[in-house]
C-alpha cells in the first residue's frame, strides 16, 4: 500500500460512517416541548376556572383559590430568601467547632 491509498481508505471510511449516522436536527416542536408546556397550560386552565367560578357564578370559595394560586409563588420566593435567617448566629461551621474543641479540650476545674 502507498500512503495515498491508506489516506483515501480512511477518508472513505469516515464518509461511510457519516452517511450511516442518523441525522437528528432539533426542530423545537414535538412531544418534548408539549410535555414541558403541559403544566403551564393546566395551571392557566385551572386559574381561569377559579376566576370564572368567582366572577360569573359568585362562589366565594373560588375567590380564595384563585388568589392563593396567584400569591403562592411570591410567598414561596419570600420564604426561600428569608430562610437565610434560620441559621445559628455562630459564624463557625460545625467542623470548625469540633476541630477547636479537639485542640483546646475543656479541663475540669481543680477540686477544692
Amino acid at each position: 500500500f502507498e500512503e495515498g491509498d491508506v489516506e483515501r481508505e480512511k477518508e472513505e471510511a469516515n464518509r461511510e460512517e457519516k452517511e450511516l449516522r442518523p441525522t437528528m436536527q432539533p426542530t423545537g416542536y414535538g412531544m418534548s416541548s408539549a410535555i414541558h408546556a403541559l403544566p403551564t397550560i393546566l395551571s392557566l386552565v385551572l386559574l381561569s376556572l377559579y376566576l370564572l367560578g368567582d366572577l360569573h357564578w359568585n362562589i366565594p370559595h373560588y375567590r380564595a383559590l384563585w388568589m392563593a394560586s396567584l400569591l403562592s409563588p411570591l410567598g414561596t420566593y419570600c420564604r426561600w430568601k428569608l430562610s437565610k435567617f434560620n441559621h445559628a448566629p455562630n459564624p463557625l461551621s460545625r467542623c470548625q467547632r469540633q476541630r477547636r474543641r479537639r485542640r483546646h479540650p475543656q479541663t475540669p476545674p481543680p477540686p477544692p
